[in-house]
């Protein structure tokens, strides 16, 4: 029994200490949204993935499974703060409404589809928190992505010099 206790103290403090650490977002309405912030991993182009948890006031049917119902999911998104643009990595559905225990449903998506990022959505909020701590601001311009600009002036002016 002696020896048992240092090794449960060691496996409940590893588990702590891989445990999501859920940040609140201030979204209106009564789903409550919350981040991983250990979950933030810049990419490349100034894009950032992140969790979030969804938390829904009650039991939710699924569209597509009648039988599903479910009280919270884990999304993970990948966003692009310089475009303002979202995918939908992944999708974990859960009984209980704190994310935890074993998923309901569980999708992976292979060729995610783009979405905008409207102001108003839940989706900013979740763009703002990441952006503002990856550091994935928008990229520097690079020279060979620069194009220069070309005015043709047709007026004329009778102060202009040389032929007309």
């Amino acid at each position: 029994m002696i020896r048992l206790l240092p090794i449960a103290g060691l496996c409940f403090a590893a588990n702590a200490f891989c445990a999501p650490s859920w940040v609140p977002l201030t979204v209106p309405g009564s789903t409550r949204y919350l981040v991983d912030s250990g979950s933030l991993r810049p990419g490349g182009d100034a894009t950032t993935d992140i969790a979030v948890l969804a938390e829904f006031p009650q039991p939710l049917a699924a569209a597509f499974d009648a039988r599903l119902h479910y009280r919270s999911t884990i999304t993970g998104y990948r966003i692009d703060c310089a475009n303002r643009y979202a995918w939908v990595l992944n999708v974990s559905y859960y009984a209980s409404g704190d994310g935890r225990g074993r998923s309901l449903k569980h999708y992976a998506f292979s060729q995610p589809l783009r979405q905008d990022i409207v102001s108003w959505g839940s989706l900013d909020s979740v763009a703002a928190y990441a952006c503002k701590n990856t550091d994935a601001g928008p990229a520097p311009p690079r020279l060979e992505d620069m194009r220069p600009t070309i005015i043709q002036d047709s007026r004329h002016s009778r102060y202009a010099t040389g032929s007309q």
